[in-house]
């Protein structure tokens, strides 16, 4: 891999001090683009207290099993198995919420037409994101806007998963990028802290329609929607 040109002074501690270079967007997926939020799926699914809720968020989309899906390492079914040998009195509740965990993958389509405008305006529009292939392919079949990027990269394809410095490295090295010129945007800071440590421009969107306005203090006020 080669050696990335190195970060701008302050980037590393998560502070942009000039994003007035930036060429392109890279978007983490999950309540980004899409809704990601598992709280609501499990309670509306189950019909259960906020308190079991968390119980069953922390086993099932927390825990290492899903997460060796997001790594690449566990097929959805892989990540069943490893619930159910690990959680047999849960095993009702783990399958019905593995069962429609991707239907919680509703497209934000507002942002969408963001990432329209983006190409429009002659940035160049990439992904960057952890997710299963089981999930992705769901997307992929559901979600407008994978017609719109240029490229990008799933934690699963890579056996790499965020906030790993290598993730932002590998992006680079793929597409050929400075890091210095491109924003990326995603929910989680320790992930932007990760980018920006690495030299890119961040965005750490704390709620998904604030990402017009968060956009244009990189652009500027004319890109509001």
């Amino acid at each position: 891999m080669k050696k990335l040109p190195r970060p701008a002074q302050g980037v590393g501690r998560g502070i942009n001090r000039d994003l007035s270079m930036i060429k392109n967007f890279v978007f983490d997926i999950g309540n980004v683009l899409v809704d990601w939020h598992t709280m609501p799926y499990i309670i509306g699914t189950l019909g259960c207290s906020e308190e079991r809720a968390r119980e069953l968020d922390r086993i099932v989309f927390e825990g290492a099993e899903w997460k060796n899906g997001d790594k690449g390492l566990f097929s959805r079914e892989d990540t069943r198995t490893a619930l159910l040998e690990k959680y047999p009195l849960e095993s009702e509740d783990v399958s019905k919420l593995l069962d429609g965990a991707d239907g919680i993958l509703k497209e934000y389509r507002f942002n969408t037409e963001i990432l329209r405008k983006l190409r429009s305006l002659g940035f160049g529009v990439y992904y960057l994101s952890n997710t299963n292939p089981q999930a992705f392919e769901y997307m992929k079949e559901n979600c407008s806007f994978f017609d719109l990027m240029d490229g990008g990269i799933a934690s699963f394809k890579e056996k790499l998963l965020k906030p790993s410095h290598a993730m932002f490295e590998l992006f680079a090295e793929r597409f050929d990028k400075n890091p210095s010129e491109c924003c990326f945007v995603d929910d989680t800071e320790v992930n932007t802290k990760a980018a920006a440590e690495i030299g890119y421009g961040v965005i750490t969107l704390k709620r998904p329609d604030y990402l017009s306005k968060e956009i244009s203090s990189v652009i500027g006020s004319e890109f509001l929607i």
